[in-house]
């Protein structure tokens, strides 16, 4: 099948036939074989970067772009129209904080062409991977290794010897690659470092434009907050899963997935019981069974869990927002204005529902709803009566939501087909991001 994303990455190489570029890491026969989880690394002049950016803000198919600079990198993020993602990393040199370790030269040299992609010669391209994941502290791929085995013999022959020459390695076979030893680490750093290149005022001045660059980053590409809520056996832990298995692998997003509260204060039995013993005590413990009657108790527990979130905001801000992280709530603070009891809380919904005000907004609240008979099937933890009542309830405050605050997305979504859910949501985070 053809998605959006294959026919941009056709439509893309096809563009840039004849063009000064090359592919890096590249081992496909056919630009279309890229799995979802992988993006597409380009060496470029500054010219072509231009007109690739501009390709890609006027392809019909793209429907929003997010950019990040650092240093000699720039990082092209494309939303497709059809919910499809690809990152596109475009390079001016071979730079890793702030020093050069490829000469790029010597790759241009010896281009191949590889269907209609423009790439270096295999000698290039294991020079290339074996710097690379070695200088970061880690072995090369597995899938690297398996390329280079199936190359021609009289290709293969040629390609530990001309890396043990230029880096004055042993390596006896292409297996020892996926090995990472230290000791090769720092003898590269040791060797890069005396490269005229890499030498006094040049490096710093690198460096330092790589730090500012991943600064500026922090404050253009804060990360996001999304929520989801529902009554027990809509299907939230399933969708939200499903989402961040797609913003990791596909979208390539740091994730983090957070339990109904910020956490900084533990629920209030892991004063008497301990952290682990409430933990498990509330896990096996059905929703909407305490009892608690009394006004003042329920103000003075829900003062407590409202601190948490109160202060607790600013810490998800700053550890995980401000590292560029999604940040996803299985649950969120609806749960007290629409379903207090299931806090053990007895409180009008006006009270809770007026110092939601107080709370920074989440970037996307998801309120997942299905019919009572669909959700029974799943868990019958609720009544169809109670079912019912909380959906309305939900709705309502969504609805509610989605007219007066105007600067987040509150969207209600029947979850009857998993697919569907997933691509609505999708959809909308897409255009947030434009």
């Amino acid at each position: 099948m053809f998605t959006a994303r294959k026919i941009f990455i056709n439509s893309l190489f096809t563009t840039l036939r004849g063009k000064k570029y090359f592919a890096l890491k590249y081992i496909l026969q056919e630009p279309n074989q890229l799995d979802l989880c992988s993006d597409i690394d380009l060496l470029v002049t500054s010219k072509l970067y231009t007109k690739i950016s501009l390709f890609c803000r006027l392809h019909p198919l793209v429907d929003t772009i997010k950019t990040q600079v650092c240093g000699e990198r720039s990082s092209l993020r494309l939303y497709f129209t059809d919910g499809g993602y690809l990152k596109l990393d475009l390079l001016s040199r071979f730079q890793r904080c702030g020093v050069i370790y490829l000469e790029q030269d010597q790759c241009e040299e010896q281009q191949i062409l590889k269907g209609n992609v423009q790439t270096y010669a295999a000698h290039h391209l294991l020079e290339h991977v074996f710097l690379y994941y070695f200088l970061n502290g880690s072995a090369v791929p597995e899938k690297y290794i398996r390329y280079f085995k199936r190359l021609p013999s009289e290709i293969r022959v040629l390609l530990l010897p001309y890396l043990n020459q230029q880096y004055q390695v042993n390596f006896d076979k292409l297996e020892s690659l996926g090995k990472f030893d230290t000791t090769h680490q720092v003898r590269l750093e040791g060797q890069l470092r005396q490269m005229p290149v890499n030498k006094g005022y040049r490096v710093l001045g690198r460096r330092i434009k790589q730090w500012s660059d991943q600064l500026l980053d922090r404050f253009k590409n804060w990360g996001r907050i999304i929520t989801f809520s529902g009554v027990d056996g809509v299907g939230k832990t399933t969708i939200l899963k499903r989402l961040s298995e797609i913003l990791r692998e596909e979208h390539g997003e740091r994730v983090v997935i957070v339990r109904h509260r910020p956490g900084i204060l533990p629920i209030l039995s892991a004063w008497t019981m301990g952290r682990k013993a409430a933990s498990n005590f509330h896990a096996q413990r059905l929703p909407r069974q305490g009892s608690n009657s009394s006004l003042l108790s329920s103000l003075l527990r829900f003062g407590y869990y409202f601190l948490d979130y109160l202060v607790g905001q600013w810490w998800i801000q700053l550890r995980y927002c401000a590292l560029g992280y999604v940040v996803i709530y299985d649950r969120y603070y609806f749960d007290f204005i629409a379903d207090p009891r299931r806090s053990n809380l007895r409180l009008p919904q006006w009270f809770t529902q007026s110092l939601y005000n107080l709370l920074l907004q989440p970037s996307m609240n998801i309120f997942l709803y299905a019919k009572p008979s669909t959700i029974l099937e799943r868990k019958q933890e609720l009544d169809e009566a109670t079912i019912i009542q909380l959906t309305e309830r939900y709705k309502s405050i969504f609805d509610q939501l989605r007219f007066s605050k105007t600067r987040a997305t509150y969207l209600s979504i029947l979850n009857e087909d998993k697919d569907s859910s997933i691509q609505q949501i999708l959809q909308s985070y897409n255009t947030q991001r434009a």
